[in-house]
């Protein structure tokens, strides 16, 4: 197709079209949403949102996170001892007394654990300071409250007090 014509112009129409970007936005299959909130779970297992970290730390928990994910995002499912494939049942109460099956997957794995400290004692240890560098390069935000203006205490007691002093008709 060549610029200006017919047939792109109708193209550009027919993928231009409500309709066909209202599909194209659901056609997101369900296993790509539940690995997303899968992984939405476990960072909120290493950064929960009720604990204040510092930006450093909460980058740390958030490589973290992302290592386990992805560590363990392909378990397969577990078995007996017999090598049976596990399940098990669930009976939601919006079932009304109906069930649900699950299969059961293995458990997790850590061995990213033993890589990361494999690489701090052999690498990081013994040879800091390129690591240090590269630490201080990273751009630390300032607190979103030092963004804001803070009224001294006088006159946010003076606005206060003339915002309740006034009568009411």
């Amino acid at each position: 197709m060549s610029l200006g014509s017919k047939a792109l112009y109708k193209l550009e129409k027919i993928l231009t079209n409500q309709r066909v970007l209202g599909d194209v936005e659901r056609l997101s299959s369900r296993y790509q949403t539940s690995t997303m909130e899968a992984f939405h779970s476990v960072i909120l297992r290493f950064t929960p949102k009720s604990v204040v970290f510092p930006f450093i730390g909460m980058l740390c928990r958030l490589y973290l996170a992302a290592m386990h994910f992805n560590e363990n995002a392909g378990r397969t499912q577990a078995r007996t001892t017999s090598g049976v494939l596990r399940y098990r049942w669930h009976f939601p109460k919006a079932k009304k007394g109906g069930h649900t099956v699950k299969s059961v997957k293995s458990p997790p794995t850590y061995c990213y654990v033993y890589n990361l400290i494999a690489a701090v004692f052999d690498d990081i240890v013994p040879n800091p300071q390129p690591y240090l560098e590269e630490f201080k390069k990273i751009p630390i935000p300032g607190d979103l409250s030092s963004e804001f203006y803070r009224p001294p205490q006088t006159e946010a007691v003076a606005a206060y007090r003339s915002r309740f002093s006034q009568e009411q008709p």
